[in-house]
Order: C-alpha cells, then structure tokens, then sequence
C-alpha cells in the first residue's frame, strides 16, 4: 500500500488547504499572477512621457521622425548562382558546374566589391568560390585516377596477351 493511500479516498499529494487570495502577513495575497506593487513604486517606473527623448526609449514615428529604413541592399544573384553551382559541382557534376561556379563566384565578388555598390553576398560568392575549386579537385583526382587505372590496367592486358 502506498503512503498517499488512504481508505479508497484518493487525495492529491499537493493539495492545500489555504486559498491562494489569502492575504499572507508581508501584505500580498500570495496569487502570482496579481501585481502587488503598491502605489508609491508604480510613481517609480519610468514611462516613455518622463524620459527626456534621447535618453531611454526612442521617440514614436511620425512624419517629423519617419521609422529608420533597411539599409541592407539586394543579395547578388549571381553569388547565389555561384553557391548553388558550387553545392551542385562537388555533389552532381564535378567539371562543368565548378567552373561556372568559379566564373560566377569571381564576377560576383568583384561587383559587390566596387565603390558605391550596395548588394550583399559577398560570403555566397566566397563559398560558391570554395566549392568551385573543391570541385575541380575532385574532377581531376577523378581523370588522374581514371588514367591510372587505364595505364595499369592497359600494360597489364597486353603483358598478358588478353
């Protein structure tokens, strides 16, 4: 028999007897869902009205002070481009999508980079870079082993008269 068990008459472990709207001797009621702040430190809390502006919260949009806009510019495209033919190089066609990759990473870079330009994605056209060279990698670790295999295996067929 358990220890909370009592007679078939099942009782919450956790039940209280007191009410929680019962005032507690520090004043409050114990609800932790009431605000018992007295009167006195809601004066305290500082609102927007009695900060100076410039000090605390910023002043409201209005047609004397507009809402700040984005200064971000557009994402180049073709650093988007370049990433995607970066990803595809190494994972679906290693040779022709690297180059492209390295082609469009090297155009892209070079216009994000010029004075006065205000397109972003300099990072993708980095990573689409990246990619491009991992891919070319693969593609002529991919012919160096084919040939290999075709030089081995071709000496081999003719040293043993196939």
């Amino acid at each position: 028999m358990s220890p909370d068990a009592t007679d078939g008459d099942p009782q919450e472990p956790y039940e209280s007897d007191s009410d929680p709207t019962t005032p507690i001797p520090d004043g409050s009621t114990g609800d932790p869902m009431q605000n018992t702040m007295d009167e006195d430190s809601r004066r305290s809390i500082p609102t927007s009205e009695s900060v100076p502006a410039g000090l605390g919260w910023p002043a409201s949009p209005s047609e004397s002070n507009p809402a700040p806009t984005s200064a971000v510019g557009p994402t180049n495209g073709s650093a988007v481009a370049a990433l995607v033919c970066g990803i595809l190089g190494v994972t679906a066609c290693p040779l022709v999508l690297s180059i492209a990759a390295l082609i469009l990473g090297y155009n892209a870079r070079s216009s994000i980079r010029q004075p006065g330009s205000r397109e972003q994605g300099d990072g993708l056209a980095s990573a689409g870079i990246v990619m491009g060279w991992i891919g070319v990698g693969i593609a002529v670790a991919v012919v160096l082993v084919w040939v290999a295999m075709l030089f081995v295996f071709g000496i081999a067929s003719t040293a043993f008269g196939s």
